[in-house]
Parts: structure tokens; sequence; C-alpha cells
């Protein structure tokens, strides 16, 4: 999936139509407006529900402070996926399992919008990797994976989104930290 948001969003769905705000294409951007007040803030998916390891990235703009990444999302009687938020307070990796929020890693480092800066996510079997431009923010196991399903973006206020892509491995494993940029690189589109 390689999307520059110059066309439309017939191949998105907005889970949460009811939030108050709404999802559009403007200039080549996508946007979000509006201000979220549930925990479980707007989301935007595409994708396949059978797409396991993949690496996802999006790059930010400097429209909205409270912005992130969806992955591994399903929809049964209640939402699960994996969220990276970025907003003011500071930056959280959280499980949505059913409809219950779990932060699994967390700093209080306040979240200052920025022009062409990349917030990207790796996902291997348990194993999670997040970046926010050259900085690597968590490299961990979940003990209570969740393996499988779509992509996504996440916002909890106005926020402003340009290309997001999705790769998939060319290798067998994640390497060790220093060798998360090239990995990005190394990969390929995932159709």
């Amino acid at each position: 999936l390689d999307e520059d948001f110059s066309g439309d969003l017939t191949q998105w769905t907005d889970t949460r139509p009811e939030a108050g705000g709404g999802w559009a294409i403007s200039e080549g951007l996508l946007v979000y407006e509006g201000v979220v007040i549930s925990a479980l803030r707007a989301l935007l998916v595409a994708g396949e529900i059978e797409w396991t390891d993949y690496a996802i990235e999006v790059t930010l703009t400097d429209e909205g402070a409270d912005a992130g990444l969806a992955w591994r999302y399903t929809e049964g009687e209640a939402e699960s996926y994996y969220r990276l938020r970025l907003d003011p307070a500071g930056r959280q990796l959280e499980r949505v399992a059913d409809g219950v929020v779990e932060v699994l890693w967390e700093d209080d480092l306040p979240y200052a919008p920025a022009r062409d800066q990349t917030l990207g996510v790796q996902c291997q079997g348990p194993r999670l990797r997040g970046q926010l431009g050259g900085e690597l923010l968590f490299d961990l196991e979940d003990a209570a994976p969740l393996l499988v399903g779509q992509v996504g973006i996440d916002a909890g206020s106005t926020a402003a989104f340009e290309r997001f892509l999705v790769r998939t491995w060319p290798g067998a494993a994640l390497a060790p930290e220093t060798q998360y940029r090239a990995e990005l690189q190394a990969s390929f589109v995932l159709h």
C-alpha cells in the first residue's frame, strides 16, 4: 500500500464516523478535522485482515499535535489493534484488545509537530519496533500479541498526514536495532 493522498478515500474505512470529526483529502494531505472525546480516538484503516508481518510509515506534517499509527486492526465484537500515539503529554504504544486499552511502552516527551517527520513501525510476530525520524522509540516483544490485521492512521484532534506506506519483509527476521533504517529501505511495498 503506497498512498500519496492525491486521490480519494475509497480504500480507507472510517471506523468511528460518530466521533464528531471527519477525514478528507485536501491538497495532497489526509486531514482529520475535529476533536475526539472517546479514549479510542479517530481511526482510519486500510489493507487486508490477513496481513501479518510488515512495516508501516507515515509522513507527519506541522498540523496537529495529536497523531499516530495503528496496525493489526481487527473488528469482532470489539476492536483489537496496536497504536502508537504522539501528543503533547508524551508518546505511547498501546494494545487495544477487545476495546480495552493497555499501555505497553510510554515516555513523557511531548510531541512537537514538524513537517516531513516520519513515524514508522515494524511488526513481526510478537516483536514491535517504533521510530520517529531517526529516533528508536521502542523495541519489544508483546506477551499477548495481536498477529494479523489492517493498518491505520490515528488522530485525537485536528491533524494532517502526508504519504502512507506499508512494506513487507525481504528477510526472515528483524535485525538488531542498528539495522532499523536499512530494513525499512530494503523492504518493498505490500499490495
